[in-house]
Parts: C-alpha cells; sequence; structure tokens
C-alpha cells in the first residue's frame, strides 16, 4: 500500500526556541519550515496533507498551509506526538490508506529519503516504518535500536538508561514514520 496521505504535527510551540514563533514558522531560506516538509512530501509525491496544530497557531498556520488537499484538526491539548497522531483517528478510521508521520520543523531530509521510505515500506509490506541516521553524539535524541536488521526499540532520552553515555553514538529518530493505518486506529 503506497501511502497516500501526509499527517504533518505542527502543534509545538517552540519553547526552548526562545521565541513567540512557533517551531515550524520558524525560516529556513526565508521560507517556513512547514512548508518545506510539505513541498518535500509533494514533490515526493504525496499530494493530500493532514496538519495537526494548537488552538493558538490554528490560524496563522492555517493561512500557510491550508488549501483543497489540506485539512486542519486542532489538538485542544498539546501533550506529545503520540496524542497529536491519535486525535487524527475519527479522519481516518475505517479506511485502509498509508501515512507518512512527519513533525512539521523537520529538516534535513530529501525527496528520495521519503521515496525511498514508502518504497521500502511498500516492497517489505511493513506495517510501521521509521527513518534513523547515524550520529555520533546521541545526546538530544530518541535512540534507535536495531536487531537483525528490524527495529527492536526507541528510547527517548528521559528514558535511557544513566549508563549509556549521551556522547556514545547511534542510531537516532529522524522523525519520519510510515504507517498502514490500520494498526494505528
Amino acid at each position: 500500500m503506497k501511502p497516500k496521505i501526509a499527517v504533518i504535527l505542527a502543534g509545538g510551540k517552540g519553547t526552548r526556541m526562545n521565541s513567540d514563533v512557533p517551531k515550524c514558522l520558524q525560516t529556513l531560506a526565508g521560507i517556513p519550515l512547514i512548508l518545506h516538509v510539505k513541498n518535500t512530501m509533494l514533490e515526493a509525491g504525496i499530494k493530500k496533507f493532514v496538519v495537526v496544530v494548537s488552538p493558538e497557531n490554528r490560524k496563522l498556520i492555517s493561512k500557510i498551509v491550508e488549501d483543497e488537499n489540506t485539512k486542519i484538526i486542532v489538538q485542544d491539548s498539546p501533550i506529545g506526538t503520540g496524542n497529536a497522531l491519535l486525535i487524527t483517528e475519527y479522519f481516518f478510521e475505517n479506511q485502509d490508506i498509508g501515512l507518512v508521520v512527519v513533525g512539521a520543523d523537520a529538516f534535513g531530509f530529501t525527496v528520495d529519503n521519503i521515496k525511498n521510505l514508502i518504497e521500502n515500506h511498500d516492497n517489505n509490506n511493513y506495517q510501521a516504518s521509521l527513518i534513523s541516521f547515524w550520529s555520533h553524539s546521541i545526546k538530544g535524541y530518541s535512540t534507535v535500536v536495531i536487531q537483525n536488521q528490524q527495529l527492536h526499540s526507541i528510547w527517548e532520552e528521559a528514558d535511557r538508561e544513566d549508563d549509556l553515555p549521551a556522547v556514545l553514538g547511534g542510531y537516532v529518530n529522524a522523525g519520519i514514520y510510515c504507517f498502514n493505518s490500520k494498526i494505528l486506529f
């Protein structure tokens, strides 16, 4: 099943950035990050979008990304990525479609990264896939544990054991996923 819809998670406030501007609206080369994400998805062949936003940022983000192929969903209580995806359930329930899920502030990934994720997901009939990358330091990242060429687990930085040094290199989660909707909802 080839993913047809991108779910862009845009509920973050950007608190750690010491800015009143939401993370996804910070600019790179004069373009808001959320538009970089959406444009990359469009170039990868995804034409429909669901964007999850906070109530405070709905109007501003809607002005930038909303069109006939983009549905905005408000996350009333922004309590994390899992919850943001969960509130899209009413939109996808009883459908068997592919979803690419990505943070609106993601950057550094390419059209080929997304195409390869989708192709690998489809060709291997996976139910869930993600993009990870090797980092010389895992500080600030979720760690991806791979065993026998399969995803074994993901450890959030706050949940890692104290004896795992942050300077240790490893695979980290890029925050870009591919799911078959039936396993989520």
